[in-house]
This record gives C-alpha cells, structure tokens and sequence, in this order.
C-alpha cells in the first residue's frame, strides 16, 4: 500500500465541534403497496449517490474542501455516507472516484445514515436520516443548518427537526490559557432561519456548562391522522 501523503496542519485548533441532525418525514401509509411506495419514493431521493451531492455543496458552501468521499447503498433500503473534509486547499485527490465518502476539515468530517420504519399496528411509515457535521479549526458546523433543512424540504415535508451541538476538548490562546468554546451561543434557534422557525413549534435544552446545546422543532401543519404520532416523536 502506497504511504499516505499528510495534510499540513498550521495552527491548529484542538476544540471540537459536532452538530447532530435528525430529520423525520412520517407518513401515512394503510396497506403494504402503500408502505413500499413510501419507501421507495425517500429511497430514491435521498440514496448515496444524491446525498453524496448534498454533503459535497455543503462542504464547499462553508469553504471547506473534500478530501475523500465514502458511500454506500443498502438492500432493501438506506444509506450511508462519509466525507473527510480540510480547511486548506488539497491537491492531487479525487474524492467522487473513490470506493467511499469522507471529507476532513483539519481531523474532522460530514456524514449521513438513513433509517426507515414501519409501524405494525398503525397506518404509519417513517424516514429518519440523520446528519453529523464534526469540524476543528475555524469553520463552526452551526453554518450548515439552514442548507440542510432547505435540502430535505426539496424532498418532502419535514415532521420533525432534532439538532443537537456539541463543543469538546480545549484548545489555547497565545498567553497559553485554555479555551473550552471559542462559538458564540445562547442557543441554537439564534441560527435558524425565521422562515423555519415560524412554521415549526420548538422547544431548546441548553446545557452550556456542559457545552451541549439541543433544538426540537414539529410542523405546524402536520396531517390530522399523523399528529399522535408527530407528537410523540416530538415530546420523546
């Protein structure tokens, strides 16, 4: 195996900051016909090679650059898909030719796995994919959520938005004293979109000693024979 050539790293900052998404589309679905249509209409629109797409226009939208792409469909259904990503420019990589998604942003990357599920008692089908952005340096993971939720919006009406942003580790100033968060944040609402927050009722977790901000946000116009459900979801 030829040995790896290293990405320079120049200043390095060691805070980590990981932004978890879950994304739920719920479904009304009577009969298994209806069930497998349902399936087959998110399997479709968000498979691995359009999730590929997604994951690398946000990385290029928070001026991050793709170093290796990872990805793999899964029969029946699903996805998964990992991107190692680099603040500094990377040459002589050819990510979209490679057997799997990753992108590194200085030790750091994006990802997504799906997860569909069928209810065996109620006329019900869910989608759940979920999104983790896990970035060093200086570009804050907090820029790429109102690029998702616009994402998954083209794929259908979103039920519920879970986010949850996690800041670890401590990194140094030039005095050499310890900095624990170097983000500025109440809350994770603070960078969503209005138009988002208006169409949703949200409930925000902020532990901030803990460095562990959370957001759950439900649809207002949910479908009468879905709401139970959506709300359960929701209160869960």
């Amino acid at each position: 195996m030829a040995k790896q050539k290293k990405i320079l790293l120049n200043n390095f900052n060691n805070l980590s900051k990981k932004l978890d998404f879950s994304f739920f589309f719920v479904r009304e679905a009577k009969t298994e016909e209806e069930k497998i249509k349902v399936n087959n209409y998110f399997n479709d629109k968000l498979n691995a090679e359009n999730v590929t797409e997604i994951l690398v226009k946000l990385t290029k939208d928070i001026g991050a650059n793709v170093v290796g792409i990872s990805k793999q469909n899964y029969d029946p259904v699903g996805e998964s898909s990992v991107i190692l990503i680099s603040e500094g420019l990377v040459s002589n990589i050819d990510p979209v030719n490679n057997s799997q998604i990753y992108f590194h942003l200085d030790k750091s990357h994006v990802c997504s796995h799906s997860y569909p599920e069928f209810s065996s008692t109620k006329d019900i089908s869910t989608y759940r994919i979920d999104f983790e952005i896990s970035t060093c340096g200086n570009i804050s993971p907090l820029l790429t959520i109102n690029f998702l939720i616009e994402e998954m919006q083209k794929v259908g009406q979103l039920d519920i938005i879970d986010i949850d942003f996690i800041v670890r580790g401590f990194t140094r100033d030039n005095k050499d004293s310890k900095i624990y968060n170097d983000v500025r944040i109440n809350n994770i609402a603070q960078y969503i979109d209005k138009k988002y927050l208006n169409a949703y009722e949200t409930k925000n977790v902020n532990l901030e000693a803990n460095r562990i901000w959370s957001i759950k946000m439900m649809n207002k116009n949910v479908d009468a024979a879905l709401k139970q459900e959506v709300s359960d979801i929701y209160s869960a």
